[in-house]
């Protein structure tokens, strides 16, 4: 995600993590329902899943959400750096 796996990225950009795991310590902030997140008017999982990079992910987890971005995909439209949603 982001400009390093979009690839127009600049000498100085960051690099742009998401891990997501079963048995995270247990701060909130780490507790995030990727199905669920889909699901909802927040485009930054779309953009996370439209730019993804995989290294490592177990298939099903892999599997089930992508599905549930297919679904959701067409709810939105990229316009350069931005997203807009369709009604």
């Amino acid at each position: 995600m982001g400009s390093r796996a979009r690839t127009d990225y600049l000498v100085d950009s960051d690099v742009d993590v998401l891990v997501v795991a079963d048995n995270l310590p247990g701060d909130p902030r780490e507790a995030y329902d990727v199905v669920r997140r889909l699901k909802g008017k927040s485009t930054f999982l779309v953009e996370v899943l439209e730019d993804r990079l995989v290294v490592y992910a177990d298939p099903r987890f892999l599997e089930s959400v992508t599905r549930k971005y297919r679904e959701v995909r067409g709810r939105w439209v990229r316009r350069g750096r931005t997203w807009e949603g369709l009604t």
